[in-house]
């Protein structure tokens, strides 16, 4: 069986890490595309070491140019890189994602989201701002496009 393709929006804080162990545990069945972080570089780049995603996303092209340099002195590809809410947005929506993991913090998330729903895909939902916002807004997306709106915390499932 093919391996499913994650994408994570918020790969360096607690959730996205968590999301990025599971991946590990079970590589037979998972393999992560996309990632995006707001601006921990140092851990951006371990993961990038270790899953090798087509695709990555920072909060900003001071970021970008340090996660580059970074790649270069330990001798990484460097994937292509994407910046600020139109990066979260291309890594939503990578046309290889099957489930986009939604893990950032607060209203930053709302956008990206709501992307990857249109655009049809499995979303595991760990922004409870993004439903407090918009959760009625988010599920008629999802049901427009025939995407999945999943809810990973027992707070969010409570709201959803």
């Amino acid at each position: 069986m093919k391996p499913r393709s994650i994408a994570i929006l918020g790969s360096t804080g607690s959730i996205g890490c968590n999301t990025v162990s599971v991946v590990e545990a079970l590589a037979d069945r998972f393999q992560i595309v996309a990632l995006a972080a707001r601006s921990n570089i140092a851990k951006l780049c371990a993961q990038i070491e270790r899953h090798k995603p087509e695709l990555v996303a920072v909060e900003s092209e001071t970021c970008a140019e340090e996660l580059r340099a970074e790649l270069q002195r330990r001798q990484l590809s460097v994937p292509r890189i994407a910046v600020g809410e139109s990066g979260l947005v291309e890594v939503a929506t990578h046309e290889r994602a099957d489930c986009v993991v939604s893990a950032t913090v607060g209203a930053v998330g709302f956008v990206p989201t709501l992307r990857a729903l249109e655009a049809g895909k499995r979303v595991a939902l760990a922004n409870k701002e993004t439903l407090v916002i918009a959760g009625e807004l988010m599920t008629r997306a999802a049901a427009r496009a025939g995407a999945e709106l999943l809810p990973v915390d027992s707070e969010h499932n409570a709201l959803h």
